[in-house]
């Protein structure tokens, strides 16, 4: 009876074994083929080491990423173009991602560079405001030795909303530095990466794959029992809300001192010299609808700086009021983007002007 018993109890042991076995085998077999984010490895670990303090590095949805300039993992944060003595780092959103993300830029950059004997360190990032382009100048600093004779900032219009919805929750000051912290868990703000990440490193990890399965199932079961009003916080409206209706006394001036620690930052090296603040008007400045120009900002900026002689507001040699759709923005962007086209022959060009009289 007692040898009988036994055979069972192996039988079912052995059972249960071969279904654990088939499981993590087709459990892996599951997972070698899920990816939650459309980067490798190596460049997840890049990410994850710096945005805890930058908020977010460039986009990792850009597909294709920019024909090859955006493969490595330091290339989520900066590419260099050139190999000059004179370093010139741009940094900004979009409008300053623009200067690698587009052909017609990136050929007359290299052009540029190669006269010039220039090496442009190009670290747009969509969506950047002074606060994580603070953070990254120190960063590209620390890290990768980057210390620029002079510094490109692209400061659109939309950096007062991003500044005042996005940001203002997320800086924080951690032994004495500035850091701007990563959405939460569970936003649904446009660079909240926590959860893929999360997701992304339980499938890396060395656990067996039936419990990678389980937590990645404890993931999904929570989102789908959480009732919590998910509603992006920072939509297009909010950022845009400023330069519809302006901006209190108080968010003027905190949004200047948000300038300040930028421009202080700029200028903590003595290898920088020189100090460019790019910005251009939208579309709907030239209807009205705009009331704020960022614009303004700089210049009042500039003239309480301490650095101020060492500041230049660049301006451009066209008129963007008349007609509003000259055929300059992309159709139907309501951020008012440069076409392609209009970035490298009018927009960049006023750049480099700037540059040579400035050599």
């Amino acid at each position: 009876m007692n040898s009988t018993k036994a055979a069972s109890v192996a039988v079912v042991l052995l059972a249960f074994a071969a279904v654990l076995g088939v499981s993590e085998f087709l459990a892996g077999r599951f997972l070698a083929e899920k990816r939650y984010v459309p980067i490798t490895n190596e460049q997840l670990a890049f990410y994850e080491k710096h945005y805890e303090e930058l908020n977010h590095l460039r986009s990792i949805y850009v597909e294709p990423r920019a024909a090859g300039t955006m493969d490595t993992p330091e290339s989520l944060m900066f590419t260099v173009i050139g190999d000059g003595p004179r370093k010139v780092l741009v940094q900004g959103d979009s409008w300053a991602e623009q200067f690698i993300a587009s052909k017609p830029t990136r050929e007359l950059l290299r052009d540029f560079a190669a006269r010039d004997s220039d090496t442009f360190v190009l670290a747009g990032t969509t969506s950047y405001a002074p606060s994580p382009m603070t953070v990254q100048l120190r960063e590209l600093r620390a890290e990768f030795g980057v210390k620029a004779d002079v510094v490109i900032a692209v400061i659109d219009q939309t950096d007062v909303g991003d500044e005042l919805c996005r940001y203002r929750p997320q800086r924080q000051h951690v032994n004495g530095k500035l850091v701007v912290r990563p959405f939460p868990f569970d936003s649904t703000e446009v660079y909240a990466l926590r959860k893929p990440f999360t997701q992304q490193d339980i499938v890396n990890s060395d656990d067996w794959a039936l419990v990678k399965l389980v937590k990645l199932a404890r993931i999904r079961i929570a989102a789908l029992l959480d009732r919590a009003d998910k509603t992006t916080k920072c939509p297009w409206e909010a950022i845009a809300r400023p330069l519809r209706e302006g901006v209190s006394p108080q968010d003027r001036q905190y949004f200047l001192s948000v300038l300040d620690d930028y421009v202080e930052m700029v200028f903590a090296v003595p290898e920088t010299t020189h100090l460019f603040l790019v910005t251009h008007r939208h579309r709907l400045h030239a209807t009205g609808e705009y009331r704020l120009d960022v614009r303004d900002l700089l210049r009042e900026e500039v003239s309480r700086s301490r650095h101020g002689s060492r500041i230049t507001i660049v301006d451009f040699p066209y008129d963007t009021r008349t007609p509003a759709d000259a055929g300059i923005y992309v159709d139907g962007d309501p951020a008012s983007h440069l076409t392609d086209e209009a970035h490298a022959k009018f927009y960049v060009p006023a750049v480099l002007k700037s540059l040579v009289e400035h050599r």
